[in-house]
């Protein structure tokens, strides 16, 4: 197994060529669009690219699934042991907006699961990470390092929520998964920083309607599962990955409630 802090260093290095682009005045210059009209930046390109390269120097025989690269067919995929999955910039329209909603995602797979996890918050300089059966953490900008997580809720009496919501993907069809609580508050935002703060305590409920893609929901999965909270299908089953669609369909992730 890796050493799991060292994944950081690079993971910092992409968040600052991230926030050079962000801090640019005009994004027009450096925006363009894929085939699905989705935004593309500079900063998208950036990431990809010191990310990738740390890795091909480093772990050369593991293959890397990216969002931003080359996507390889599901013939090729099938055979992989154990590989990188990537999202160089996770809430692309929340970095055109100027949110600061927005992360690195990574994860090293083996077979269909998450084994080691990241999510780089590059404008707060924080990365949320876990490895299986060792827990999830946090290390801060100055590379102070805290265990992580999730609340635990009594059921009795009604317990009050915290809910996470997409800023960009909320639906209605939410609202009955958390209607028995009493909700406190709901925070809107875009990205998995939403796992990050769900893992940390931060949050209670995050339930997403809209399809996600596998290098999404992986490194969050795992990083709040180790922290003790769960991410289920909408048919109740974990998410499994490197499957023939890279396509999720909707999740619940939540802490834990107890009777």
């Amino acid at each position: 197994m890796i050493n799991p802090q060292q994944l950081i260093a690079p993971l910092a290095e992409a968040a600052h060529a991230i926030m050079k682009v962000y801090n640019t005045a005009d994004f027009k210059s450096v925006t363009s669009y894929k085939e699905d009209l989705s935004p593309l930046t500079e900063a998208d390109k950036a990431s990809h690219r010191i990310i990738t390269s740390y890795l091909q120097k480093n772990h050369e025989h593991m293959p890397i699934l990216s969002e931003e690269g080359q996507i390889s067919s599901y013939e090729e995929r099938k055979s992989w042991k154990d590989y990188w999955l990537l999202d160089p910039l996770d809430g692309t329209k929340e970095f055109l907006k100027r949110t600061g909603h927005f992360s690195i995602n990574l994860s090293l797979m083996s077979g269909s699961e998450p084994v080691a996890a990241w999510i780089y918050v590059p404008v707060e300089n924080i990365c949320y990470w876990a490895v299986r059966g060792m827990g999830a953490f946090k290390t801060n900008a100055t590379n102070d390092t805290i265990p992580i997580q999730v609340r635990k809720h009594s059921l009795q009496p009604k317990p009050q929520v915290v809910i996470l919501s997409s800023a960009s993907h909320a639906s209605p069809e939410e609202e009955p998964y958390y209607r028995s609580f009493e909700v406190q508050k709901i925070i809107k935002m875009g990205s998995a920083i939403k796992f990050g703060l769900l893992a940390e305590g931060k949050g209670d409920f995050y339930v997403r309607f809209r399809p996600t893609m596998e290098w999404d929901t992986a490194a969050g999965q795992l990083i709040v599962e180790e922290a003790g909270g769960e991410l289920l299908g909408l048919d109740g089953q974990r998410f499994t990955y490197n499957r023939a669609s890279l396509y999720n369909k909707g999740f619940v992730c939540k802490a834990i409630f107890e009777p």
